[in-house]
């Protein structure tokens, strides 16, 4: 029966620590990367829109527009400002309308 000889003991050693090592380093990334949202769905990049159709309540022309391309965009933020000089001059008239209806 033959012993192995010091040299081979010691490098399996070393392959058993540096395997050891680099598993808990696998470990360790695993455990302390972010694990806080795992059902969201996370893509990357850019959509490129050539036309869009907006839907509003009321008709009108867009007067400004509250984001640039490639800004981050919250549920519930406005997008866009009507041109509101149509309803102010209707509300006027429905205003004056009326005080000329009292006035009757």
């Amino acid at each position: 029966m033959t012993t192995p000889n010091l040299s081979t003991k010691k490098t399996r050693w070393v392959v058993i620590i540096v395997a050891l090592l680099v598993l808990g380093g696998a470990l360790a990334f695993w455990f302390t990367r972010g694990h806080d949202n795992q059902d969201a769905l996370r893509l990357y990049g850019n959509v490129d829109i050539r036309e869009v159709q907006l839907a509003f309540r009321q008709p009108g022309r867009v007067t400004q527009m509250a984001f640039d391309e490639g800004d981050s965009v919250t549920a519930g933020a406005r997008l866009a400002t009507l041109d509101a000089q149509p309803y102010q001059d209707a509300l006027a008239a429905a205003q004056a309308r009326y005080r000329w209806r009292r006035r009757s």
